[in-house]
């Protein structure tokens, strides 16, 4: 699936940059170009990164336990 169109961004693409340390849609713009056109992918470039986030969270939990 792509995330972003006008640079043909792929879903498994921002997953690595968010595994390789992007943590907002700028640290992502900057990294593939993804949100800096047309910026209508900027929200679904926030889910992704907030969805990481909170897997990230439990996984911590788990590993804590």
């Amino acid at each position: 699936m792509y995330v972003c169109l006008c640079k043909a961004i792929p879903k498994s693409e921002i997953d690595t940059l968010i595994q390789d340390g992007a943590q907002t849609s700028e640290d992502i713009e900057t990294k593939c170009g993804a949100g800096g056109d047309c910026g209508s992918c900027r929200h679904r470039l926030d889910k992704i990164i907030q969805e990481a986030s909170e897997a990230s969270s439990v996984q911590i939990s788990k590993d804590s336990i």
